[in-house]
């Protein structure tokens, strides 16, 4: 196997018998909403400290607190942004994906038996292009999200190509909903995949 560049936003370690694939968050959009939530909410509770004078004080301030409830959702998620990686750790045995430091939903932590087929799937559309995922087919044939990509197809690809050579399974394609998985085959999980810049 030739090695693999690793994309920009990726970086790839060693944790004992295991390949971590770390991806940071996009830092420039999390300064942006910090920014803007920040500046908004300001905003609002300066109208109020000088401008809500009369009976309708009471009805001001509580609109503000309804509002300030998806802000400060809007400000963990941009401190997210700014300071999490997903790191996706790959073993002969198991697929974990965790973000750290600060908490976030979506942690996959996945036996190796259970992955039959893995491929790429265009999650959705957007202004600023496709995002991507990585998806495994479990015994019971269920197709399950894996990791999710950052920027672009290259990511979610990289990280895929890893798990199937430590697992020795290969990668299938999607066409429209329908999946055609390549399941296990006979990759060797006692070596790690030689990926460039280790």
């Amino acid at each position: 196997m030739e090695k693999t560049p690793i994309p920009e936003g990726l970086t790839v370690s060693s944790q004992g018998n295991a390949v971590v694939i770390r991806r940071d968050w996009g830092r420039f959009n999390g300064i942006c909403l910090l920014f803007v939530t920040v500046t908004t909410l300001l905003g609002q509770w300066t109208q109020y400290a000088f401008g809500s004078g009369g009976s309708d004080g009471g009805t001001h301030l509580f609109l503000l607190l309804v509002e300030a409830v998806p802000a400060l959702a809007s400000i963990y998620f941009a401190m997210c942004s700014l300071m999490n990686g997903t790191d996706v750790i790959i073993s002969a045995t198991r697929v974990r994906t965790v973000s750290t430091p600060l908490p976030w939903w979506g942690d996959r932590n996945v036996s190796a038996q259970e992955i039959r087929g893995l491929a790429i799937k265009e999650k959705a559309k957007g202004e600023d292009g496709s995002k991507f995922c990585l998806v495994y087919i479990d015994r019971g044939g269920k197709e399950r999200e894996l990791a999710r990509a950052g920027k672009g197809k290259e990511q979610v690809e990289f990280i895929g190509k890893a798990i199937g050579f430590i697992l020795g399974v290969e990668m299938g394609r999607h066409a429209g909903n329908h999946f055609f998985p390549c399941f296990r085959g006979g990759g060797d999980s006692k070596k790690a995949p030689p990926l460039a810049n280790r």
